[in-house]
């Protein structure tokens, strides 16, 4: 019986559920007990506590605190983008200034956003230049470290400046995604074309991988895995397992699960899960 690649896919999903989540978890905690208000995973396995008084830390695979930054002058950061951990961009919303960092979490740039934009949200792009939502333009702008705009797209107008989550712009390859509060997932090309919106809701830290996204519910505490493409949910993850009534994020990166609660991580190993 031949067997075409989508059935192979799910077949794949259900199989997996048995066993995943079996291996041995472990724990972190953040330095000084601070709560935690962002929380990525770098693409080499290094863990990034963003707390509410405004200190970043850095945590390698064997959760070893590597490095601390915090910054006196602008206060706390509104999230960080870990997308390139050579350049980890910090974003300061309110001063409308954006701090680069180098993997030993010094500086190696600032920038003052241009009078007369307001950006309500940024990422870092591709090719290490930085995307930017301007509100006043309704224009997704790429900008280089020295605030120069390299490319804009046409006006947005179906883009809420006050209810974009985290004020962030997340980069996947040949995908640009913005996650609003109340329309859901806008999709946009790597050129900042406007493609299409996603009628999902409580989305926190996504991750898009083929035309799978994957996502922490955060009002219904649950992982949730949607086709972008068939629209319609997966059954990927056993969250009865995952005991996540206490979480208040969690991320799917690089075949981990991490569990994030407002002073602690939890994060399950060998999962199983190839995306």
């Amino acid at each position: 019986m031949k067997i075409n690649k989508s059935s192979a896919f799910y077949l794949f999903l259900i199989l997996l559920n048995a066993s995943c989540y079996s291996a041995k978890d472990s724990l972190i905690t953040t330095e000084n007990q601070l709560k935690i208000i962002d929380f990525q995973v770098d693409k080499l396995g290094n863990y990034y506590t963003l707390s509410n008084e405004g200190v970043l830390n850095k945590y390698n695979d064997s959760q070893k605190l590597l490095y601390s930054y915090s910054n006196s002058i602008y206060g706390g950061a509104t999230m960080v983008d870990v997308t390139n951990p050579h350049k980890i961009l910090l974003f300061f919303k309110n001063h409308q200034r954006i701090i680069l960092l180098d993997n030993t979490l010094s500086e190696i740039g600032t920038l003052e956003l241009n009078e007369g934009e307001y950006f309500t949200a940024v990422g870092l792009s591709s090719d290490n230049n930085i995307w930017g939502y301007d509100s006043y333009a309704m224009q997704l702008k790429k900008l280089d470290d020295k605030g120069n705009v390299l490319e804009e797209s046409l006006p947005i107008t179906n883009i809420n400046p006050k209810t974009i989550k985290k004020s962030k712009i997340h980069n996947f390859g040949q995908k640009l995604l913005i996650n609003d509060c109340k329309k859901g997932i806008l999709l946009f090309d790597n050129l900042g074309y406007y493609e299409k919106t996603i009628n999902l809701q409580n989305v926190n830290n996504p991750l898009l991988s083929k035309n799978n996204l994957i996502y922490f519910d955060d009002k219904n505490k649950i992982i949730r895995a949607y086709d972008i493409r068939l629209n319609q949910d997966l059954t990927v993850f056993d969250n009865k397992k995952l005991n996540l009534e206490n979480a208040t994020n969690a991320l799917y990166r690089r075949e981990k699960i991490y569990i994030v609660s407002e002073k602690k991580i939890q994060i399950l190993r060998n999962t199983g899960l190839g995306f």
